[in-house]
């Protein structure tokens, strides 16, 4: 059973409205009273659900299916209530009863695949998700979910095959093109990460994480005006003042080195640490960068602000005058 995990903050798709499905195959007929009194309690408990009482919403739908097993609805609802809940083991054995009348209800075998996903187990849920593509091949929210259980069993191939997928069906899905510039990026396909990237963006659902993604793969591309294109936006709409940092920081660095242009990139870099930038192994290397314009001044500014790395202050800083001799007559950072 494969149950390895990736360290991310994406997770699997999951309808998290409870509502009647009434499409299974019903059994006997009970009196008029009880099946009466069961869709009651189906209400209450559905209504519960609504306002976030799972407690109620679970104990009201067991009630309905005492009094009427063959209440689907409620059997259905009531194993979304116990995923919600952890309560996964029970939440299986109602899906599995309901799958046993209808395989090929995508939304139970949905709920299957989210149940074992939630447990750990993703060959299970790849099996549930693959049988809902089999019978619904347009179902984007599973392509999705089924890419991701791939990307975390160490099959990013096949990850980034599935979202393609996806985004041929929908490609204003953010959600999917996100998680496919991520995947196409670690594969090492630029071109096809920024232009995932390019639709997120225009579809006005890019943060600045993936901004900044954005601007590093351009970077690396060589690009370096659409870098500061995308580097400029996260410093303008910047959500926290540490993607601004980052932001300004990757922006004087290039400015520095790439461009050349060292005025704009000082206040850059200047700017980057008053917002707090601090990583000094990045510092430490933009400051040995051979291609580095205004080294000196650089070097003065690192000064300055206690973030030339302990112990090179006197074997990298030339003797030009750059740096004030108080700065040198005490470990950086005091």
């Amino acid at each position: 059973m494969t149950t390895r995990r990736r360290t991310s903050s994406v997770v699997v798709r999951y309808a998290m409205t409870v509502f009647a499905i009434g499409v299974f195959v019903s059994g006997c007929t009970t009196t008029m009273d009880r099946s009466e009194l069961a869709t009651e309690y189906y209400n209450l408990g559905t209504a519960f659900f609504d306002l976030g009482d799972l407690t109620r919403s679970a104990d009201y739908l067991s009630r309905a299916l005492e009094l009427d097993e063959s209440l689907a609805r409620a059997s259905y609802n009531l194993a979304r209530v116990y995923a919600l809940q952890g309560r996964f083991v029970e939440a299986e054995e109602l899906l599995q009863s309901l799958k046993s009348l209808e395989p090929e209800n995508t939304m139970v075998l949905k709920t299957l695949g989210y149940v074992a996903y939630s447990r750990g187990d993703l060959d299970a849920a790849a099996a549930a998700y693959d049988e809902v593509l089999r019978i619904d091949p347009g179902s984007v929210d599973t392509f999705y979910n089924r890419a991701i259980i791939a990307d975390e069993s160490d099959e990013p191939e096949r990850a980034a095959e599935l979202l393609r997928s996806a985004r041929a069906i929908d490609d204003g899905d953010a959600g999917v093109l996100d998680l496919l510039a991520s995947v196409e990026e670690r594969l090492g396909n630029a071109d096809s990460a920024i232009s995932a990237l390019e639709d997120l963006k225009a579809l006005g659902s890019i943060n600045s994480d993936a901004m900044l993604r954005l601007a590093a793969l351009y970077e690396d591309a060589e690009r370096y005006d659409r870098a500061l294109e995308e580097l400029e936006g996260v410093i303008v709409a910047a959500e926290s003042l540490e993607s601004q940092a980052e932001a300004l920081f990757r922006k004087g660095r290039i400015l520095l080195t790439a461009a050349q242009e060292p005025e704009p990139g000082l206040e850059a870099l200047r700017s980057s640490f008053a917002s707090g930038f601090s990583d000094a192994e990045r510092i430490e290397q933009l400051r040995d960068d051979p291609s580095l314009v205004a080294s000196g001044e650089v070097r003065e500014l690192l000064a300055e602000s206690g973030l030339l790395p302990d112990g090179s202050l006197s074997d990298k800083i030339e003797d030009d005058g750059a740096v004030p001799e108080d700065a040198l007559e005490k470990p950086a950072g005091e």
